[in-house]
């Protein structure tokens, strides 16, 4: 691949990449002070403060940003393209880039019976080895290339975990193994809320640091559907790490929310922060792609009696009569929505044993996921309605309409008319591509929405 050329007004010589940290670092930070900058990157401006004295430290911020921005090659650049202000790149560039302290290589003669007694889970004769030799619980195995926590968590010896943690700092917490893998990434893959929980205890720092293949332990939990993991990190992850100038975690966080129908959790993220809709992830998706036909009715298929219970099952706030109050799983998912459901008279008195059996309780899950897709995307829709072009929901656009996922179009259609016109690269409009898709439902959408001349026009091309 090649580099980034250096800008002639950069203040280095080499543009920054994975291994020249030190010496770039020592050269941005001299050329910053010379320039009376290096003052913005230490500390952020409270915009509160007097308006000149803001406006100046805003200048010279930006020039700081600028000089920092341009020094970096294509891979560091990607990951302070949207930052605002001259510490947050830095401290991000510093976090990716800035080599780990040293750590003691694996002595065969040394630790040998260290690593051994965490291999078989003997934490007392462990215990024993730390205390003759207390940096063994930094070293590195040879072959894996990774620490006794990392070999710990791996083979899941939950009782060594949670005693090497209690002997660890921060800094110790962070080592990570040849792909970037902490021993938390690792546990939140597994899905090992009890050896995630006593890591996080210790460290925060380290729910940021994400893998060579650029995944947290949050995104690597989410991919791998433990979602008591998921719940666990997201609630105790800072939003500014999941925030779009931090990277592509928050946008790839909110996809498998979607993708996975946790709209609860994916609506509290956007309140958060509504930005993330426009964000990509690490695929280059955007959020609105992870819809899938199952999230609204028009993608499921019931049968006739099937429809006659899911029509008459209600989300609404409980009220005193024959309606049977259940609480929506979504409260994990800070959802305190109640569900009331009232059925046909002969499913009154059924338990709830029978019930489940006639898969009443899955209709009443199935119906709850759909009213809360359409709720989450009318939030996605507000965000998109004065968003600037419409080349980044196209693709999710013409996907729904080649599967028939009328609800979602329709909704798109009212906040953005325009996208009707669009085109995909085959030149076919929406319209045109229904017919292809031989989707009647999403023809009739596009047909009464347009005007007669409107519909001639089409019909000539």
């Amino acid at each position: 691949m090649a580099t980034r050329a250096v800008a002639a007004d950069a203040a280095v010589v080499e543009v920054l990449d994975s291994s020249n940290y030190v010496d770039w670092s020592v050269l941005v930070k001299n050329y910053l002070l010379a320039q009376d900058l290096w003052d913005v990157v230490e500390e952020d401006e409270d915009e509160e403060e007097a308006d000149d004295k803001f406006k100046a430290w805003k200048k010279k911020n930006a020039t700081a940003l600028h000089k920092i921005q341009i020094s970096c090659g294509r891979e560091a650049f990607s990951l302070i393209r949207n930052a605002t202000s001259a510490k947050s790149a830095w401290d991000t560039l510093a976090e990716k880039f800035k080599p780990k302290p040293f750590l003691p290589r694996y002595d065969e003669s040394l630790y040998k019976p260290f690593f051994d007694a965490v291999w078989r889970g003997d934490w007392n004769e462990a215990k024993e080895f730390l205390i003759q030799h207390p940096d063994a619980i930094r070293a590195r195995h040879p072959c894996f290339n990774t620490t006794a926590l990392y070999m710990a968590t791996d083979l899941e010896h939950k009782h060594i975990v949670e005693e090497l943690v209690l002997l660890m700092s921060e800094e110790e917490l962070e080592i990570t193994d040849n792909n970037g893998w902490t021993a938390l990434a690792v546990a939140a893959q597994r899905g090992n809320i009890k050896m995630v929980e006593c890591m996080v205890r210790v460290s925060k720092k380290i729910l940021s640091i994400a893998t060579n293949q650029n995944w947290t332990p949050i995104l690597l939990a989410s991919g791998n559907d433990q979602w008591d993991v998921v719940r666990y990190l997201y609630s105790v992850t800072p939003i500014e790490d999941l925030m779009p100038e931090k990277g592509p975690y928050g946008a790839g966080l909110m996809y498998y929310f979607i993708a996975t129908r946790k709209f609860g959790m994916a609506r509290e993220l956007i309140r958060c922060c509504p930005r993330l809709v426009l964000t990509k992830d690490h695929y280059g998706l955007f959020p609105i792609e992870a819809f899938r036909p199952s999230a609204f009715p028009s993608g499921t298929r019931l049968k006739f009696w099937q429809q006659k219970i899911y029509d008459s099952i209600h989300i609404d706030c409980p009220i005193n009569d024959i309606r049977v109050s259940v609480q929506n799983e979504g409260n994990e998912e800070h959802n305190r929505t109640k569900i009331a459901w009232s059925v046909l008279g002969f499913l009154q008195g059924l338990n709830t044993n029978l019930l489940e059996i006639l898969g009443i309780k899955r209709l009443r899950e199935m119906k709850l996921a759909h009213i809360e897709a359409r709720e989450l995307l009318d939030n996605m829709c507000e965000v998109i309605k004065p968003s600037d072009g419409i080349a980044f929901f196209l693709p999710a656009v013409f996907r729904a309409t080649e599967l028939g996922m009328f609800e979602f179009i329709d909704r798109v259609l009212q906040a953005r008319p325009n996208v009707m016109w669009a085109s995909n690269p085959m030149r076919r409009n929406l319209f045109q591509f229904a017919i292809e898709c031989r989707q009647e439902k999403v023809y009739n959408l596009f047909y009464y929405k347009l005007s007669k001349r409107q519909r001639t026009v089409i019909g000539m091309l």
